[in-house]
């Protein structure tokens, strides 16, 4: 009977084997914790989130070289710039970079894992992208041919997705072809909605404060990639030759108190005066490194256009340039030149702008008389023709930058709060 006993127990701890052999056991993977004292070898490291600018750098350098980005693609690198941001507050930045200029294309976002880079999705196609650090969200602005289109985005530090989106449509009247009829719509909703409606979906989805993605980015090149994982820790990274560049004179944006001054200026003119076509701009005019607020009166650069400077306390209109004729704007000389045309006569009136105090240098005039004579003044004095153009040459120059409408913001309150969140 013992025999017998011992015989069973064998054959059931072999039944029972084979059961188990022919069942898949998956464990999750666990990455061990590892200490001084231990003495454990595995193949799997534990994942190094101080190593995201060695990644982030490696990455780019393949991109450089030509290789296709992780979302499938090949960049035109001489358009792109990148930026490090920490979106999601886990103290790791993420990785922007932009499709083509700066100022108006698609940007894709890229994370680091603690391995390696990866690639978390896009946002904007064609707009301007803003972003509110620490808070995982991005907004997009497009606008084209009648449209506007308003997006937010999502990031959970894993993926990008797409929360709420609102278009603003302008087509022409059945009725009547001069005139437009502007429709609403948002997310989840196939037939347009109220202005109301729309307002209040807007102001609950789209964030008030954001930051432009873009304008303190910095070139795709390889000094920029390689100075990621310089011994300044990624302090070396250096953006466009930002010293004397017409496009850096574009891209200065007032902070602090001069910005809220000027964000005060920007919307009473949306609630006073504002045209479809008004546009604004910031430049260092003078030398005090607060940029002043420049508004055209037209998308062309043949409008009228206020300039402001701040005080220490306000926004204060420094003078008003040009009517139907340039306007120029020196790099940190104080320099504002502006021109007004007509068929017969053109008046020129330029500006010395110091610290918020303004004050006329010069003032040309050309007259064509009823008899085809042309008379040529400089500060009301007649001169010759010679003597009134190294006049005109030395404010109206190359060195000087006229605003156009490629560098200009559309006055309108999501961009004001955009640029000067």
């Amino acid at each position: 009977m013992k025999t017998n006993g011992f015989i069973a127990i064998v054959l059931s701890l072999i039944l029972i084997a084979a059961v188990f052999s022919a069942c898949e056991f998956k464990n999750p993977l666990k990455i061990p914790e590892t200490t001084e004292e231990s003495t454990t070898q595995t193949t799997t490291l534990p994942p190094d989130f101080d190593s995201w600018n060695k990644s982030y750098s490696d990455y780019l350098l393949t991109l450089i070289d030509g290789a296709p980005n992780l979302a499938g693609y090949g960049y035109e690198i001489e358009e792109c710039i990148f930026d490090l941001i920490d979106l999601d507050a886990n103290n790791v930045p993420e990785l922007l970079i932009s499709e083509g200029d700066k100022d108006a294309s698609k940007v894709d976002i890229y994370n680091y894992d603690g391995y390696q880079t990866r690639y978390a999705g896009s946002a904007g196609a064609g707009g301007k992208i803003s972003y509110v650090p620490n808070a995982g969200i991005l907004y997009s602005f497009e606008e084209s041919n009648g449209q506007q289109t308003h997006t937010v985005y999502t990031y959970d530090g894993q993926a990008v997705k797409q929360k709420w989106q609102g278009v603003i449509l302008e087509t022409p009247s059945a009725d009547n072809e001069e005139e437009t009829v502007t429709q609403y719509f948002i997310t989840g909703t196939e037939e347009p909605v109220s202005s109301g409606d729309y307002t209040r979906e807007y102001a609950a989805n789209v964030p008030a404060e954001t930051q432009v993605f873009g304008r303190e980015g910095f070139e795709l090149n390889k000094e920029n990639a390689l100075a990621l994982v310089s011994e300044t820790g990624g302090e070396g990274v250096t953006g466009e030759d930002q010293s004397s560049t017409a496009a850096y004179v574009a891209q200065a944006i007032p902070e602090g108190e001069a910005a809220l001054a000027y964000k005060t200026v920007l919307l009473d003119k949306i609630l006073n005066e504002a045209t479809a076509d008004m546009q604004f701009d910031f430049r260092n005019i003078d030398s005090d490194d607060i940029p002043e607020l420049l508004i055209s009166r037209g998308k062309s650069e043949y409008s009228g256009v206020e300039v402001y400077g701040f005080d220490g306390e306000k926004a204060v209109l420094l003078c008003t340039s040009g009517s139907f004729g340039k306007t120029a704007c020196g790099d940190g000389n104080g320099i504002v030149a502006g021109s007004f045309k007509t068929e017969e006569n053109e008046s020129c009136v330029v500006y010395k702008i110091d610290s918020a105090k303004c004050e006329t240098v010069w003032k040309g005039e050309i007259i064509t008389g009823e008899d085809g004579e042309t008379e040529y003044y400089s500060n009301d004095e007649n001169v010759s023709a010679q003597e009134y153009e190294a006049e005109y040459n030395e404010y109206f120059s190359e060195d000087t930058v006229t605003p156009t409408a490629e560098t200009a913001y559309p006055l309108t309150e999501e961009t004001i709060n955009a640029v000067l969140a």
